[in-house]
């Protein structure tokens, strides 16, 4: 059967029409949304909640011979369970620097450990390998304790702990 061309009709959705929004358009747009939707308030409070609970559990490790290498361990964490559990990459940056922010506002001191680029750049090229080693292993090769299978045990323990722990933090906020 032959159409001529009239009879021939090409739908587009929505979604396939070209955007006439710029990005700086659809990022003022977006934020906007964020704002006025409650996000930004929730990214503030999550931001201050796993500061403050950072800074807190920091005297459970005070004194710990590895106490830096815990703290950036446990600040890490946080930056990759937010990466995880919140898609929207404006929400995490919200929140990351509430979080860092607050961080420094309480303690310096432990803003200064959890800045550790060096630290923090094994955990984060860890995590982008095929063959990721566990927490554990990263920390023992900062530390000069490759062999020690306990402490790689019970920093992998404290990994899970925290993991589990920032997790659900991040959970129990639900975005628009």
């Amino acid at each position: 059967m032959q159409f001529a061309d009239e009879d021939v009709k090409i739908y587009k959705s929505e979604d396939e029409a070209p955007s006439t929004q710029s990005e700086g358009e659809k990022s003022a747009a977006e934020f906007i949304y964020h704002k006025d939707s409650g996000n930004f308030e929730k990214t503030r409070q999550l931001g201050e909640l796993l500061a403050r609970t950072l800074v807190d559990d920091a005297s459970r490790l005070k004194g710990d011979e590895y106490y830096n290498a815990k703290m950036v361990l446990l600040s890490y964490l946080v930056v990759d369970e937010l990466e995880a559990k919140v898609p929207n990459l404006m929400l995490q940056k919200s929140i990351l620097g509430v979080f860092n922010k607050v961080v420094e506002d309480l303690s310096p001191e432990i803003f200064e450990i959890v800045r550790d680029s060096a630290a923090y750049t094994l955990y984060i090229l860890n995590d982008r390998q095929g063959e990721r080693k566990s927490s554990g292993e990263v920390m023992a090769e900062l530390c000069g304790k490759e062999e020690d299978r306990e402490f790689i045990r019970d920093v992998d323990r404290l990994a899970d702990e925290y993991r589990d722990f920032f997790s659900d933090l991040i959970q129990s906020y639900h975005f628009k």
